[in-house]
């Protein structure tokens, strides 16, 4: 390993690798833009010249233009993220879940479901850097990677691979949909016919991907091939034969977005021979992840929903196809140069109520009035609530999905998730 280092942005996986190379003969040095995140750190980088830097390892989120990596560019110096380090120092059998939408619940049901039998964690995207647990001992890493990890993959090789999906997001970080596509793509670039891909058949890239990897295919109708799908509610996995796994109607999970993910977490399963009544355990007590269609309290007859996590329209079509009507939609946030027009028309017939706030409330309320859907704009969360609250009415369902990113507002779609909670917790019943 290089001697001399520098770790590009102290947030979660640069504390993880910062606190894993210190045990190593290696000289570190570290730079945030936020002054805070280096409180408490002696070796801040100067330059690369009176470092004498030779690798970079960079927090996943900072953008490929940033004036660092630009300079180390013109230096040749080798730049990674936290998986390539991971993947040199590990010699775990490593699990990696992309995709747009779904990655945080598939994670972390196939964690749950491979705990049953081995000793399994989730990690990366998921909020523990994978660093973290890089000498532990565990048999399974099941890793949630973000398309900035998988942006600059080199020799990063995962045993087995999920795609749930790619649909456009982060394109303000990326540049355009092209170069997001193809860095989730990644996920599969050094697989080999050891390797296993488990991929989303009705996804219109993913299904006519071609790998090295053995495919796995996940769809809710049978697509005829090797994989997971969905038969008069059961759910059965086909490889060389075929097999019940589990009756869908013993799911706590909510909506077609979930089976979806079930089906993916099956593949993984049956691909690594965990007990069927594990599997089954498992499934029947998964109830989701916080902050994805997350029931908070029922006030007054009406039902609050955390969907913080529906930081893309994609994810909040997701959500809003869980409920049939009587929907109150709080959405808006940090501005990613998203269209929100597929998701107004898919939720127009649903709303009762769309509540708009953040740096996109404009944009969206722009398409919503092109589509003739009534929208109301705030300043903030607090007053969505208290507006939802004042017209909703018994049978009502009040929604945060923003569709957007946390960015504006919060740090991150967990702080604006428990911040909705909170309030929601403190709405009085009406006496």
């Amino acid at each position: 390993m290089k001697k001399n280092i520098l770790i590009l942005g102290m947030g979660i996986s640069g504390k993880a690798i910062y606190n894993e190379l210190k045990k190593k003969d290696i000289n570190i040095f570290v730079h945030d833009d936020n002054q805070e995140n280096l409180k408490g750190y002696r070796e801040i980088f100067e330059s690369f010249e009176k470092d004498k830097i030779e690798l970079v390892i960079k927090s996943p989120g900072i953008k490929p233009t940033n004036e660092i990596l630009n300079l180390a560019r013109n230096n040749g110096i080798e730049i990674i993220t936290d998986l390539e380090l991971f993947y040199e120092m590990s010699h775990k059998d490593i699990i990696v879940i992309t995709g747009t939408n779904g990655k945080t619940t598939t994670t972390s049901l196939i964690s749950s479901i491979l705990s049953q039998d081995y000793n399994a964690k989730a990690v990366g995207n998921i909020g523990v850097g994978v660093m973290d647990v890089v000498d532990e001992k565990i048999d399974f890493a099941v890793i949630e990677a973000s398309s900035f990890q998988l942006n600059d993959v080199k020799t990063f090789r995962p045993k087995i691979s999920v795609i749930t999906n790619i649909t456009p997001d982060h394109l303000d970080w990326h540049g355009n949909f092209e170069n997001y596509r193809d860095a989730k793509l990644n996920i599969l670039k050094n697989q080999t016919e050891k390797d296993f891909a488990v991929l989303n058949y009705t996804d219109e890239i993913l299904s006519k991907v071609s790998s090295k990897a053995k495919i796995y295919y996940f769809s809710i109708e049978d697509s005829g091939l090797k994989g997971a799908f969905i038969r008069e509610g059961l759910i059965y996995f086909r490889d060389d034969d075929e097999e019940i796994v589990f009756d869908t109607r013993d799911l706590k999970l909510l909506g077609n977005h979930n089976l979806e993910n079930v089906l993916a977490a099956v593949c993984v399963s049956k691909i690594i021979k965990v007990k069927p009544e594990s599997i089954k355990k498992a499934l029947s007590e998964f109830g989701g992840v916080e902050h994805r269609l997350e029931f908070v309290k029922e006030v007054n007859g009406v039902k609050y929903f955390n969907d913080s996590k529906g930081t893309n329209p994609a994810s909040t079509i997701k959500a809003v196809d869980s409920f049939e009507n009587n929907l109150l939609l709080i959405a808006g946030g940090y501005q990613k140069n998203a269209d929100y027009t597929e998701l107004l028309e898919i939720a127009k017939d649903k709303l009762k109520a769309l509540i708009l706030l953040g740096e996109t409330k404009y944009d969206i309320k722009n398409t919503a009035d092109k589509l003739g859907i009534e929208s109301i704009v705030v300043n903030n969360l607090e007053e969505a609530l208290n507006l939802s609250k004042d017209i909703s009415v018994i049978g009502d369902n009040v929604l945060l999905s923003p569709a957007c990113a946390s960015w504006d507002m919060y740090s991150s779609y967990e702080e604006r998730g428990k911040h909705f909670k909170e309030l929601v917790m403190n709405l009085n019943e009406k006496i």
